[in-house]
């Protein structure tokens, strides 16, 4: 069965499509076929007893006819002869034609014998007729009345029986030909209920097989794709026949294999801090590859831009920043965030740096007055309170200097005196 899973899907579909017509077509065939068979035993039938039947009967009624009329020129007038001869002659003449339609239509084996003693009768009939017709033309209407009676009549009734024997054998040739069309038609019936049946069996079995075959794994991708809309990427179908659904389940398998390798194992490499992996567009109309690549090296130089601030920091250029035009969205806030760390970092160093060194020039005024907050406000009042310390200390130092140099002047004014 391996080679019909490996059809491809239109195959299938047209092979079961014409299985279904195929068998139509021999359930229709056959079907005609025994109509076509009754008809042509109901034909035959006709032909061989309803036809024949009815030329007997008309046959007979001729045949009667002219026999009545011979009767009729026998006791007519002398006037009249002639017109009943003539009537008679037309009325035998009839009887010969449907008897000759007779004989052309039997059928060798069926009732030739029997018709054979019809028409042989039927002549020594004719020959016994002539014979009267002979004495009514010679005015012997006595002798011809006698033959009639006697010979004619004896004949006649030869004739009879031999037309009565086979009407029956034509009736019993009927009643067969009507029993043989009832069994043809029966049989036909059987046979048609089984390639119905058949039909219907096969039908079935197309319909529960297509579903097998083709809605069972289209149901196992249904599956599968939404287990991949739900992130769950473990899934895989391993279908391997060879047609459309196979070549979809092979490439879906692909698919969820490169997502969970390629896409999801190099986001939590990335994720991880690892920036060095190398990815490559599959074809110009990849977009999964690109913009992984596009992450990767924004990653990559997200943190080149961070280190780099870390180490001037850490070398004490301080006045280094970051560019935060190289970034996009939250990628430049990030580095706008540092920049702006680095500033609240280093303008407090710089300003008490500078007062400092203003205090180191003698000038003990100098003071920290940036706004501050934090600890950075902390080292501001710290810086500040250490110049008022020295400044109070320096007017300290002054105020005992000038009071010793002051002490100095009268001790020698004293001893002067």
């Amino acid at each position: 069965m391996n080679w019909i899973k490996n059809l491809k899907l239109r195959q299938k579909l047209l092979y079961s499509f014409f299985s279904v017509v195929l068998l139509v077509v021999v359930i229709g065939y056959m079907g005609i076929n025994s109509l076509n068979n009754t008809e042509e035993k109901s034909i035959i039938a006709y032909k061989t007893g309803t036809l024949p039947l009815s030329q007997l009967g008309e046959f007979q009624e001729a045949f009667q006819r002219g026999r009545f009329n011979l009767l009729e020129a026998i006791i007519a007038k002398s006037e009249d002869v002639d017109r009943q001869l003539s009537q008679s002659q037309a009325k035998f003449d009839k009887a010969d034609k449907f008897l000759e339609l007779l004989e052309k239509g039997l059928v060798k084996g069926e009732g030739k014998t029997v018709f054979q003693k019809v028409k042989k009768y039927v002549d020594d009939f004719y020959s016994i007729r002539e014979r009267i017709i002979g004495k009514i033309k010679q005015g012997a209407t006595e002798d011809a009345l006698v033959i009639f009676q006697n010979d004619l009549n004896a004949t006649e009734d030869k004739v009879q029986e031999a037309v009565n024997e086979f009407n029956t054998l034509k009736v019993t040739l009927a009643k067969q030909k009507a029993d043989e069309i009832i069994e043809t038609a029966d049989a036909s019936g059987y046979v048609m209920f089984i390639l119905i049946g058949v039909g219907i069996g096969v039908a079935l079995f197309l319909g529960v097989f297509l579903t097998k075959i083709i809605g069972e794994p289209i149901q196992k991708t249904v599956e599968m794709i939404t287990e991949m809309s739900l992130g769950h990427l473990g899934n895989r179908l391993k279908i391997d026949t060879k047609d459309e659904i196979g070549f979809m389940a092979k490439t879906l398998d692909t698919f969820a294999e490169d997502l969970q390798l390629s896409v999801i194992g190099n986001l939590n490499k990335i994720s991880m801090g690892d920036t060095s992996i190398t990815v490559k567009a599959k074809d110009e109309k990849d977009e999964i590859s690109p913009a992984l690549i596009r992450l990767v090296q924004t990653t990559h130089d997200l943190i080149s831009e961070t280190t780099k601030l870390s180490k001037d920091a850490v070398e004490g250029k301080l006045k280094t920043r970051g560019d935060a035009n190289k970034f996009d969205g939250g990628y430049k806030e990030i580095i706008n965030g540092i920049n702006d760390t680095l500033d609240a970092v280093v303008q407090p160093i710089y300003e008490s740096s500078k007062v400092l060194e203003t205090m180191a020039e003698g000038d003990l005024t100098a003071r920290m007055d940036g706004n501050f907050q934090g600890d950075f406000q902390i080292i501001s009042n710290s810086v500040n309170k250490l110049a008022e310390s020295f400044n109070t200390a320096l007017s300290q130092v002054r105020d005992a200097v000038e009071a010793t140099a002051s002490a100095s002047t009268e001790i020698s004014s004293s001893a002067e005196e």
